[in-house]
């Protein structure tokens, strides 16, 4: 196979999505060389220079700074992660030169793009119709550094892991909705002053932090019960695999990319209804039966994410480059 170059975006403290989704698959992955980019995904012109300098025969750019495929060139597989994230702010003109540098022109240049779930790819398709042929959709992995350490439910009080506080991880409906039930919320991610108040308004007993490295969300899932995640908008959601990595049920949605990954190892609530999402946690608190039936079937539906798998399907396509 002729040398492949991975660009990766440059690590920032707290985010760490897409790193470890790579890092799960570099030990299987056919590439020669790992690259982080010097500056931040705005700094358009310097990772420019860099990508065009460290480029390769075939390329790989694994996320967030798509715009470098026009150092890298054709012989490049671009992978996209969500398309909302990238679009949400800005103005009119704002968002039209994103569309622009970070969809348009290197979905132009470059011969393959792969997306990580079947709802990002007909986002994509939306986005940009002259390219549906080149877009294939490879899941993203389970992290093998996520191992299962056996705990017996606290059905007193469970202690419910919630993964970050933006908008669309749904953080102020699932406050609402654990009102009144004993337990304590564990959430990663900086809490507004918003979010502060309504966990006072509603008495919910948590802990919280952020900025945190990958090993201490491996320790939080550790200590969970539950695992929350009743988002409103995802493109993959690695916290569904991460919670059957470690053996724990979740809660999900029934909306965007969710059904896709969870298959039928997870309890599904409607996102925008406070009472769905109540019942859904109730349920598994509840029901011992139907707990453990989800937590073994997470168990199975990892088979689909296993990094071999996953890294396969990218080595085969970087031949056809």
């Amino acid at each position: 196979m002729s040398q492949v170059i991975l660009f990766n975006r440059k690590k920032e403290k707290g985010k760490n999505s897409i790193e470890e989704v790579f890092s799960s698959l570099k030990s299987y992955l056919c590439v020669e060389k790992i690259y982080e980019m010097p500056k931040k995904g705005t700094s358009i012109l310097s990772n420019l220079r860099f990508a065009y300098r460290k480029k390769g025969y075939v390329n790989h750019i694994s996320g967030d700074v798509h715009y470098i495929a026009l150092a890298t060139g054709k012989r490049t597989v671009l992978t996209i992660h969500d398309i909302e994230s990238t679009l949400k702010d800005g103005n009119l003109a704002t968002k039209l030169i994103k569309k622009l540098i970070w969809f348009w022109i290197p979905c132009l240049i470059v011969k393959k793009i792969t997306v990580i779930s079947e709802f990002t790819k007909k986002q994509l398709i939306k986005l940009v119709p002259f390219s549906r042929h080149k877009i294939v959709v490879i899941h993203n992995p389970y992290n093998e550094l996520i191992e299962f350490k056996a705990k017996g439910f606290d059905k007193e009080k469970p202690v419910i892991l919630h993964v970050g506080t933006k908008t669309n991880k749904n953080l102020f409906r699932v406050i609402k909705s654990l009102e009144g039930i004993p337990c304590k919320l564990l959430i990663i991610g900086r809490l507004s002053v918003d979010l502060l108040r309504e966990l006072q308004a509603h008495n919910i007993e948590y802990e919280s932090s952020f900025d945190v490295s990958f090993d201490e969300i491996v320790e939080a899932y550790k200590k969970c019960d539950i695992v929350s995640f009743p988002s409103i908008y995802e493109g993959f959601g690695m916290p569904i695999l991460e919670a059957h990595k470690a053996g724990r049920v979740v809660i999900t949605s029934n909306v965007c990319s969710m059904p896709e990954i969870a298959g039928d190892a997870a309890c599904y609530v409607n996102p925008f209804d406070i009472e769905s999402i109540r019942a859904g946690f109730l349920k598994i608190i509840q029901d011992d039966i139907y707990r453990d039936e989800l937590v073994a079937k997470g168990f199975q539906n990892l088979e689909r994410f296993s990094p071999q798998q996953i890294s396969k399907r990218y080595n085969d396509l970087y031949k056809q480059l």
